[in-house]
């Protein structure tokens, strides 16, 4: 657009090239936008993901507290293993 702007002399066609330079700015500005906005959706399904490994993390960690404190209490394994969903073997390795 340099080269042109040296080249072509009459101001109508001098106001065509300010109009394309504004118009490849703002596709530029569209670009960085877009840009952003993919990085922001990356970002937030990330937290999404984490939050969810999160919440999954702390209800296991309940379920075992609870096989726990039932073995605490002399309650049968089998019973244990149907009420919290563990595997005889995972309330096993709590004792």
């Amino acid at each position: 657009l340099e080269t042109l702007k040296e080249i072509i002399t009459s101001e109508k066609y001098q106001e065509i090239l300010k109009q394309i330079e504004i118009y490849n700015q703002e596709q530029e500005e569209y670009k960085k936008m877009e840009d952003i906005y993919k990085m922001w959706m990356e970002e937030e399904e990330n937290y999404d993901a984490a939050y969810e490994d999160g919440v999954e993390h702390g209800e296991k960690n309940k379920t075992l507290d609870i096989a726990k404190n039932l073995l605490k209490q002399k309650v049968d394994i089998n019973t244990i293993a149907s009420a919290t969903n563990l595997s005889i073997k995972e309330i096993n390795a709590l004792r």
